[in-house]
Order: structure tokens, then sequence, then C-alpha cells
């Protein structure tokens, strides 16, 4: 399995148990031992993927800021092509420095 093929059957297992837990709560019919089975397979699946980043030469850490990044970048991507702009709040820091000089000018006056 590639890599991706590895993410794609992770995320699928995860969507099962949430479904499986959502019969759960509210009180379907389902099989109890089917969500142990697919948090079994979830941590055998991370497992595969964390031993190819080890044979990569790729630390915890490493590993842990590529999938922040990728997720990131996934986020912005995904605001990107809904056209949605989201802008910083400017700093306090920069505000207090314009009132300063804005003063200092006046003051010079």
């Amino acid at each position: 399995m590639s890599d991706a093929q590895l993410d794609a059957a992770v995320k699928e297992s995860k969507t099962e148990i949430i479904k499986l837990e959502m019969k759960k709560a509210s009180r379907q019919e389902f099989k109890p031992h089917e969500i142990k089975a697919h948090k079994k397979q979830v941590a055998r699946l991370l497992t595969v993927k964390r031993e190819r980043e080890i044979e990569q030469g790729v630390s915890k850490r490493e590993s842990r800021r590529n999938e922040k990044n990728a997720a990131l970048a996934k986020y912005k991507q995904q605001l990107k092509d809904s056209n949605i702009v989201i802008q910083r709040p400017k700093s306090q820091k920069l505000r207090w420095q314009k009132r300063e000089a804005a003063r200092a000018a006046a003051a010079e006056e």
C-alpha cells in the first residue's frame, strides 16, 4: 500500500468508528466488537506508516510537523477554493507605534 492508500484506509476506519459510536449513542442495533476491530485496524495502519517513516530517517518531531503542515496547507487550499479570505487582526504594538508617532509629530508642531 502506498502512503495515500494508508491515509485513505485510516480515514475510512475512523469514519466507521464514528458511525458505530453514533449507533451506540442512539441505542440502535450494532455489533460492539466492530468498534474494537476498527480501532485495531487504525493502529496497525498507523504503525505501518510510522515504520516507513523510521526507515526513511524521519524523526517523530519531523513527522508530526509534516502532518500539521499538510493539514494546514489542505485547509488553506479549501479556503482559497471557496474564495474565503481570512485577515489577521492588526497587532496592538503596531497601533501603539502609530499613536506614538502621531503624538510626536503633534508635539513638534
